[in-house]
């Protein structure tokens, strides 16, 4: 049997990106009682989502533009 809780997994195997505006700490969950959201600590610009790896994986979802990629 296993002993680990899907989140616990979850948080130990997901590193969040810096803020993409500001590039202050996210932090996932601003209300004790949800999960689903991840939002800067700093500017507070956040994602949300159903659940908990859709909220993470929305926020370090990145898009390059073309001078970033090299490619102007």
């Amino acid at each position: 049997m296993n002993d680990i809780a899907p989140d616990d997994v979850i948080i130990a195997s997901t590193e969040l990106e810096p803020c993409p505006f500001c590039g202050g700490k996210a932090e996932v969950g601003g209300d004790p009682h949800s999960d689903r959201d991840v939002h800067c600590s700093k500017c507070w610009a956040g994602v949300w989502d159903t659940c908990r790896e859709g909220a993470v994986a929305g926020w370090n979802q990145r898009v390059m533009h073309k001078q970033q990629e090299g490619t102007a």
